[in-house]
């Protein structure tokens, strides 16, 4: 009588009656097995290394019910069947939406290089755009034609704007009882009345104009004189303060992103509206640059330079020029106090343990001390920020400021030190108040950045001026 299978060659051969075991291609079924004499497989009803770990005996199965394995092992398969379908539809519907980004991607840079291409052409186009009509010398303000200030309806400008504009073209004897312009008194009735008005004051105005008018505006303005833009900038204010005319920005303001300011041979440029790099560029301009040894080895010193830069008080708010150069003064004796306050609590605690005694109100003052310095820092470099944000008109989330200055302090105060200095062009220096060399840079244009005007450097050699860039 033949000996009677035992559960296992029981269950290879259900699994025969079934059509389990190997395929054609010789692959294991059902999460794999062990091949037996005769071609068959042991069947494992998990993938064990998934659902167990290497703790499970991936031999139990031997002793199971062969109805209750077959079953289990029909589950498996459906269960391994429908992932493998679900992991197969992910993937395809994944490749699909890539493929459909890239090509919308694509038709967007297409679209954007047309665009481009067609607004070059038409600016070079519009170099040979017939200047506006000029005012005639010999009629007192008459123009050649019917309507000599038409073309500024078409400049895109503003209706403040364009009186400026009108007003400061017209000779001053039609201006006489207006007490809002301060021109010249020696200004005649030729069409030299009007002056040479810089470029810095023109680019500002025309750079919202559509490009097909923006050429005979910019030369037509040139012949401006600056007081009268000047002058009506200041009318433009007291308007504004008024209530007749309240805008964010007073109407001479232009959507401008960079600034340069040149002073004798040398030009440093400003960013506004964006950071001039990201908060990990810190190697930007090398491992041993002064802005970042500093922001990292004394964070509070060289805070203390970007708050001298933006003239700021020692906590980050707007102060006077006797605040700003009090600020390493009160910085040193914070950092002197808080390094003797810790010494203090060292050697006390030392000394009461090596007698036995525990320093609990040594450890709690070390702890009060560092935490208050901690805290300061953090709230004077988010005041830092959140000013140097205004004046550079760079936008983020409310709250930010101080969570950056808490977490990433030293990235933070580097980020500031590299955005309000040209480095590029400047010398950084450790050991001087701004972190730069005391002749070589001038920051007065943070106060001017808005007015578009001209002022003195520091060293009063030369005149420099703001020049904003249409790029």
């Amino acid at each position: 009588m033949p000996e009677e299978a035992n559960p296992l060659e029981q269950a290879v051969i259900k699994c025969d009656e079934f059509g389990l075991g190997m395929d054609e291609m010789d692959n294991f079924l059902l999460g794999g097995g062990e091949k037996l004499p005769g071609g068959r497989i042991r069947i494992k009803l998990y993938p064990i290394e998934e659902e167990y770990g290497n703790d499970m005996d991936q031999h139990e199965d031997i002793n199971m019910d062969p109805e209750a394995l077959i079953a289990a092992a029909m589950k498996m398969a459906e269960k391994n069947s429908k992932r493998d379908l679900a992991k197969k539809t992910k993937t395809a519907t994944a490749t699909k939406q890539s493929s459909e980004r890239e090509a919308k991607t694509k038709l967007q840079l297409k679209s954007q290089s047309q665009q481009l291409s067609q607004q070059v052409a038409a600016e070079e186009r519009d170099i040979l755009t017939p200047l506006a009509p000029t005012m005639d010398s010999n009629n007192n303000g008459n123009s050649n034609s019917e309507d000599p200030m038409g073309w500024l309806t078409q400049s895109g400008l503003s209706e403040d704007q364009r009186e400026m504009i009108r007003m400061a073209m017209t000779p001053k004897a039609g201006h006489k009882k207006s007490h809002n312009f301060n021109f010249d008194n020696d200004i005649t009735n030729s069409n030299r009345d009007r002056g040479a008005m810089p470029k810095n004051i023109v680019d500002p105005l025309v750079s919202g104009t559509p490009s097909k008018n923006k050429p005979k505006i910019q030369i037509e303005m040139m012949g401006m004189k600056k007081s009268a833009v000047v002058a009506n900038k200041q009318k433009s204010n007291r308007s504004n303060k008024s209530g007749k005319s309240r805008k964010k920005k007073n109407s001479l303001s232009a959507a401008i992103s960079v600034y340069s300011v040149t002073g004798g041979d040398q030009t440093v440029v400003a960013f506004v509206d964006e950071w001039r790099d990201g908060m990990g560029d810190i190697f930007s301009h090398g491992v041993c640059h002064p802005a970042l040894l500093l922001s990292f080895f004394a964070p509070v010193f060289a805070l203390g330079q970007v708050m001298t830069r933006l003239k700021l008080n020692w906590v980050g708010s707007i102060g006077t020029k006797d605040d700003t150069n009090a600020i390493f003064f009160k910085f040193g004796t914070i950092v002197l106090s808080w390094i003797s306050l810790n010494v203090l609590s060292i050697v006390s605690f030392q000394f009461r343990y090596m007698n036995g005694v525990l320093g609990s109100v040594e450890i709690f003052a070390m702890v009060m001390i560092n935490m208050f310095m901690y805290t300061f820092c953090v709230f004077a470099t988010g005041n830092t920020r959140n000013y140097m944000r205004q004046v550079y008109n760079i936008h983020d989330v409310p709250g930010t400021d101080y969570l950056v200055s808490a977490v990433y302090m030293p990235f933070t105060i580097a980020q500031m030190l590299r955005h309000t200095a040209d480095y590029n062009q400047l010398e950084a220096y450790m050991f001087t108040t701004t972190g730069l060399f005391d002749g070589g840079g001038d920051f007065e244009f943070l106060n001017n950045v808005h007015s578009y005007s001209t002022y003195n450097s520091p060293t009063y050699d030369d005149e420099t001026s703001i020049v904003s860039s249409l790029a």
